[in-house]
């Protein structure tokens, strides 16, 4: 069949066409400036959206959810906790306590709402808790949670005391606080890593830079999880040993805490100035702060540890006084017994788990007289 001339252009569209697609694919296959130049658009686009998509408000957001890479990455859960409390002003006639600490008050306090439920049975007042709590959280994460937990609002804040807050070297905190475990940034943290020498990295005021090792550790899991829409809810509580500890590594967990628990003896220790520091910003906000005695098993209390931990647990309360704490001695309200600790430190029974939620609720009504009245400014989150 014979083409007509009225044919020509639409073929010659084609033919065009075909020419370009083959040109387009052979630039890919082969190394090109114009695929080189594609390439590169691509990525410095993709890069940009990125970027600029990956904020503080996501997190906030119904995206904060799939974050975490597991139930147990409690360093994600922080971080969007305290995002969503720097974004969310508390609402009305709800009180906020905010319980940061490591992995100890974890164990010991466990469920969000169920300290919560304690609070309001001990106060007669409406609660929300959060448990900013993470593994080994030294004062620069402590600093930095406390700062974003506070930013929209008072906040009764809870600080775990310790001796094993003691055992802390500058360098193992600056090493810690590299890692971006907590996706934030925080001047409160920045300053203290001054006093230990270093300086803080230059802030860019772009999430994503900011915060760059924190997203790549959680980037790839959160994009699955989002799309399949499947969030890892957390899990408080996990930190616990899963099995029993030998001989050997009770030992070596027991001569670490005598360790700890004489280097608390040591006067100006400098944890004691990042403490004092953190706790005069919350109070420049207007929160109140408890110091709540971390619990250790009674087997650990023998003979060769009673009188120093006896010594530590006055300095401790005195402590709290000199910094403008209350001091709340948890394990002087309720003393789980040893088969709750697999490992000296770390409470497991969820009825000891509840005695000593209930521990710290006591603690919080007694800033506050029968009469309703608020004398500590825990209610409001105040002093």
């Amino acid at each position: 069949m014979a083409m007509s001339v009225a044919d020509a252009p639409g073929l010659a569209r084609r033919a065009r066409f075909g020419l370009f697609i083959r040109s387009l694919w052979t630039g890919f296959i082969t190394p090109s400036a114009f695929a080189l130049s594609l390439i590169l658009a691509s990525c410095i686009a993709t890069s940009g959206v990125v970027l600029h998509s990956v904020t503080l408000q996501l997190l906030a957001g119904p995206y904060g959810k799939f974050f975490p890479r597991s139930k147990n990455d409690t360093e994600a859960r922080a971080t969007i906790s305290a995002a969503r409390l720097s974004l969310t002003p508390p609402a009305a006639r709800v009180r906020r306590l905010c319980v940061i600490a490591n992995s100890i008050l974890a164990q010991a306090l466990a469920r969000e709402d169920e300290v919560s439920a304690a609070l309001a049975s001990a106060t007669g007042l409406t609660w929300e808790a959060s448990l900013m709590t993470t593994p080994l959280q030294g004062p620069l994460d402590e600093a930095t949670l406390a700062d974003y937990a506070t930013r929209s609002g008072p906040c009764l804040v809870v600080l775990g005391s310790s001796f094993l807050r003691f055992e802390a070297t500058p360098e193992s905190l600056l090493r810690l606080h590299q890692k971006n475990r907590v996706g934030l940034r925080s001047a409160w943290a920045d300053k203290l890593v001054e006093t230990l020498g270093e300086s803080p990295p230059v802030e860019t005021g772009v999430y994503a830079i900011d915060n760059a090792k924190f997203l790549l550790r959680n980037a790839g899991i959160f994009s699955g999880r989002a799309l399949l829409n499947r969030p890892a809810y957390p899990q408080i509580a996990a930190y616990a040993p899963t099995r029993p500890l030998t001989t050997g590594e009770l030992a070596k967990r027991k001569e670490l805490l005598l360790r700890s628990l004489a280097r608390s003896a040591e006067d100006g220790h400098f944890v004691v100035d990042m403490l004092r520091n953190t706790i005069q910003n919350l109070h420049t906000r207007g929160s109140a702060v408890i110091l709540v005695e971390e619990p250790v098993s009674p087997l650990l209390i023998t003979p060769d540890f009673t009188r120093k931990y006896d010594e530590y647990l006055q300095s401790a309360e005195k402590l709290a006084r000199d910094l403008g704490a209350s001091y709340c001695p948890l394990q002087a309200i309720y003393q789980p017994p040893p088969e709750s600790y697999p490992d000296y430190i770390h409470v497991t029974d969820r009825l000891s788990q509840a005695k000593l939620r209930r521990g710290l609720a006591e603690c919080v009504r007694a800033g506050i007289n029968p009469g309703g009245h608020d004398e500590a400014g825990f209610a409001a989150g105040r002093q």
